[in-house]
């Protein structure tokens, strides 16, 4: 069962790091967008691997890798949608907006 949990969290890991990846790709095309993230100081890979880890956490956290505890797709989209707000936190949502004033 180890295996199981370790594969999940694994699998987690590298989907949260691949979505944070693809979607700054998304937002910033594909021209220059590492130099984008360069010119706030971040490195784009590591702040996705980051946040891989802190969406493990979270999941960690909320006790998702029970085995047994939850195996209804309704439940286990819930509780992942619940993480993510607290995760992403006030600032993480104002990433990539231009500021107006």
């Amino acid at each position: 069962m180890m295996a199981l949990r370790l594969g999940l969290i694994a699998a987690d890991w590298a989907s949260a790091t691949a979505v944070l990846l693809l979607a700054s790709l998304a937002r910033y095309g594909d021209g220059d967008w590492l130099e984008i993230w360069q010119r706030y100081g971040l490195d784009i890979r590591v702040v996705a691997a980051l946040f891989g880890l802190a969406w493990v956490a979270a999941l960690w956290y909320r006790g998702l890798y029970r085995l047994g505890t939850r195996w209804r797709l309704q439940s286990e989209a819930l509780d992942i949608l619940t993480r993510l707000p607290q995760l992403l936190g006030p600032e993480g949502t104002r990433i990539g907006r231009p500021e107006h004033g």
